[in-house]
């Protein structure tokens, strides 16, 4: 029998963050992709109904488990723009997979100007009991890419 729950981890990251006048950069909680091949991140923002606003989307790793969210390194391709919609409530969806990368420690990093809210981040690690090629190691893959999208979902 297939334990579905461990090859698929989802694990919310984030919550919700207010839109602000403001510019703000938020990080979420760390994911530990450790065995596994890689991870979905998916995240909702708020529209408030201002014409202005943008939130910047990223994925950033590391391979040790201490230090801070600034000596997280950019994964080239994981990054993503959103923008504010005059519409109120109308919400963002945007996704980036990482797949193999280079990094075991994984955190999303949102970067808005202003006006645009994040309603939460999901981060979904998946192909589970990979194991590093090199022994000892806690690498499995040697990529530093990525894909985006960004869903655009009118309000009700």
């Amino acid at each position: 029998m297939r334990n579905i729950s461990r090859e698929f981890a989802p694990t919310a990251v984030l919550g919700y963050t207010a839109s602000t006048a403001a510019a703000s950069t938020d990080y979420s909680a760390m994911v530990d992709a450790a065995h596994y091949g890689g991870c979905l991140f998916t995240a909702m923002f708020a529209s408030t109904g201002a014409s202005t606003g943008t939130a910047a989307f990223s994925i950033v790793g590391t391979n040790t488990s201490t230090g801070d969210s600034t000596s997280y390194s950019t994964i080239n391709g994981a990054s993503v723009t959103v923008c504010n919609s005059t519409t109120a409530k109308a919400a963002r969806w945007a996704s980036i997979d990482t797949y193999l990368n280079k990094y075991r420690y994984l955190k999303a990093k949102v970067v808005r100007t202003s006006m645009i809210g994040t309603n939460g981040i999901l981060a979904q690690r998946y192909a589970c009991n990979l194991t590093p090629t090199t022994p000892g190691s806690t690498t499995i893959g040697t990529t530093d890419i990525a894909t985006a999208n960004v869903l655009v979902v009118a309000g009700t």
